[in-house]
């Protein structure tokens, strides 16, 4: 089952667990299944447990570190400001790396 968790007013940069569950709406939880399939299509893995940790840096802008297992975390910029969910990046990246927009 996709998962959602979020912090506001986050730093530019983020290397920390986040532990603060949220409820996710409608909207979230379909960012994270949308989330889920671009990884896995990237990736050509499915994932049984999948966790995504959504950062709000701007507006219309998130950035999701999805835990992929086994201490490898996937990071997706979703770019909103039109409209629509644009996937720029979706880069694979170590734990400890931090987070930037």
């Amino acid at each position: 089952m996709a998962s959602l968790k979020s912090v506001p007013n986050i730093p530019d940069s983020v290397s920390q667990d986040i532990t603060e569950p949220t409820t996710a709406t409608s909207t979230e939880q379909n960012i994270v299944t949308k989330v889920k399939s671009k990884v896995e299509q990237n990736t050509k893995t499915k994932y049984s447990t999948f966790t995504a940790h959504k950062y709000v840096k701007k507006e219309s802008i998130y950035l999701v570190r999805v835990d992929a297992g086994e201490g490898r975390y996937v990071d997706v910029k979703i770019d909103y400001r039109f409209g629509k969910a644009n996937f720029k990046t979706a880069t694979a990246s170590g734990i400890d790396d931090p987070l930037s927009l």
